[in-house]
């Protein structure tokens, strides 16, 4: 079985040129229609990164012992826009796209990470602003953040499984799409995004195991060690171990996830006409 999701892989990667050519061609389309055109992917980041900064720097001041709130806030809610906006509008590609799925043959896989690169594209714009307003509030980024890449990466991944998964099941089921809303809830305010993880630390040890299941904390704790300087000591002072979780545990999660929705959606997919 391992061998055969192998060469499927193997297979896909062969579609790799018509995957970037959907997805920025779904990029572009966004931007198609309004009069500042593309300009939006770039003000689109930039109102909400300046909004932020604004609302709790100056109007609701909440603080994060060693860190301005606004930044702090910025690096949790970048990647998680990346991941929630990705997995929400993955889920209804395949069962929107049911004269496509009919009439041509193309590894069906293509569609759903065509759309996670166009949200990838406006992810990295974000970043791309964020590291701007960065350095004109002359604000050091840590010295990891060389491992940027490998972050997205491990995040695109995560997010393919998850995309993959309820794609696939969405054609059956269509309830899924409410589901996944509901889920992406969840997981946002049981995510350190607008409120420090020692937060929960103080809760019962059984309550704050459990929560850091959720490999999004994991996930968002890297993007801060790697964005704001010093986060990793302040992390780690309490529990040297914290740095063994936040690497370790969200890279086994991204690959179970990613194998898992990819064998998923090649069992589904052979009956994909059939509920379309």
């Amino acid at each position: 079985m391992p061998t055969k999701l192998f060469l499927q892989f193997k297979k896909l990667l062969k579609y790799k040129s018509l995957i970037w050519q959907l997805g920025i061609k779904e990029f572009a389309v966004q931007y198609r229609y309004p009069l500042l055109g593309i300009l939006w992917a770039f003000l689109m980041p930039l109102c909400l990164i300046a909004t932020l900064i604004a609302v709790f720097s100056k109007i609701i001041k909440v603080i994060i012992p060693g860190y301005p709130f606004p930044l702090y806030l910025i690096t949790g809610v970048l990647p998680w826009n990346y991941f929630a906006s990705s997995l929400s509008s993955a889920v209804t590609k395949i069962s929107g796209s049911g004269s496509l799925v009919k009439d041509v043959y193309f590894p069906r896989e293509v569609i759903p990470l065509s759309n996670i690169l166009s949200n990838l594209i406006t992810f990295l714009i974000s970043i791309g602003i964020m590291g701007i307003v960065f350095s004109v509030l002359n604000i050091k980024f840590s010295r990891f953040v060389i491992f940027l890449p490998m972050i997205i990466f491990l995040e695109t991944v995560l997010i393919i499984g998850a995309s993959l998964f309820v794609s696939s099941i969405q054609v059956r089921f269509r309830d899924i799409r409410y589901i996944v809303e509901i889920f992406l809830l969840i997981i946002f305010y049981l995510s350190p995004i607008f409120y420090p993880i020692d937060l929960v630390k103080s809760m019962p040890n059984v309550f704050f195991k459990l929560y850091l299941l959720n490999p999004f904390v994991s996930i968002v704790t890297l993007y801060r060690v790697i964005f704001l300087r010093d986060y990793l000591s302040v992390l780690s002072r309490d529990n040297p171990y914290m740095l063994l979780y936040i690497v370790i545990y969200p890279v086994l999660c991204s690959v179970i996830v990613f194998v898992i929705g990819f064998f998923v959606f090649k069992k589904l997919e052979l009956n994909f006409v059939d509920h379309l």
